[in-house]
């Protein structure tokens, strides 16, 4: 006769339905892993704003960029456009601000342009572009103050100025009322092999408005002015011929008079030096 198995105690016996084990087995994992979701969705929380911010700041800085190759070629609508979007995507972004007070600085409204270099110089984001058309917006403006600070930065350039900065300290010197200065600035802008057609005509004229009609100065403006509408290859060429077309238009005008004057009063014509 086989021993008998001692038998275990009613209580010993685990009489817990399986769908009340598994049910068990998932609330303690549950509770195991809820501080592992709190912390993830913690840090979703809190990293998709810093992650959301720099995206929408490279967008932003890419319709900048977008703006400036536009207010290159002079495209105004369209570079205002991206410029636009560029500050409603981030109104923070200091390229957006650049794009808006270049475009603005280019198009001649100086007054506005003025706010937004003067908020891009209070976070320390100034280029050396920048400077020039702060100053550019500021001589129209006539703040010469705030001009002769970004001019003074631009003369005091590391590697030197460049032809386009000495013609705007030029231009100050004209505001302040210093034509002596004002000349001196503009020879050196006309003298320099670097300098582009367009700011040999603006240092030409600025010479032409300080200096009377006999100097040498003034007489050699002029013949830097006929030179640049001599080569039709530049972009101001048009421009110089319009000078021109305008002075000897006034010349031929003064001359018609004085001639009819000599004859009604029976002089003899003489030779005229008009200027």
């Amino acid at each position: 006769m086989w021993p008998s198995r001692r038998v275990a105690p009613k209580d010993d016996l685990d009489l817990t339905p399986p769908e009340e084990q598994q049910a068990r087995r998932r609330k303690r994992l549950f509770l195991l892993a809820l501080p592992v979701v709190t912390v993830l969705a913690a840090a979703i929380y809190f990293g998709a704003s810093p992650v959301s911010g720099a995206i929408k700041g490279w967008q932003s800085r890419r319709l900048a960029h977008q703006a400036f190759v536009m207010i290159e070629q002079k495209q105004w609508n369209e570079a205002d456009a991206k410029a636009r979007d560029a500050f409603l995507l981030r109104p923070t972004e200091p390229e957006a601000w650049r794009a808006i007070g270049r475009l603005q600085s280019r198009t001649g409204q100086s007054a506005t342009a003025l706010e937004w270099w003067k908020k891009i110089d209070e976070q320390h984001h100034l280029t050396v572009e920048d400077r020039r058309d702060f100053a550019k917006a500021a001589l129209v403006a006539g703040e010469l103050t705030t001009a002769a600070t970004q001019i003074d930065q631009l003369l005091a350039q590391r590697e030197g100025p460049q032809p386009v900065d000495i013609l705007l300290a030029g231009q100050l010197a004209v505001r302040r009322k210093d034509p002596v200065l004002a000349v001196d600035y503009a020879q050196r802008t006309l003298a320099d092999n670097r300098t582009k057609p367009y700011d040999i005509l603006s240092a030409a004229i600025l010479v032409l408005s300080v200096t009377k009609a006999d100097s040498p100065p003034h007489l050699n403006a002029w013949k830097r002015i006929e030179d640049l509408a001599r080569d039709p290859q530049n972009a101001v060429s048009l421009d110089a011929l319009a000078l021109l077309n305008n002075r000897w238009h006034r010349r031929g005008l003064v001359a018609g008079i004085f001639l009819y004057r000599s004859a009604a009063a029976g002089l003899p014509p003489a030779n005229l030096q008009l200027q």
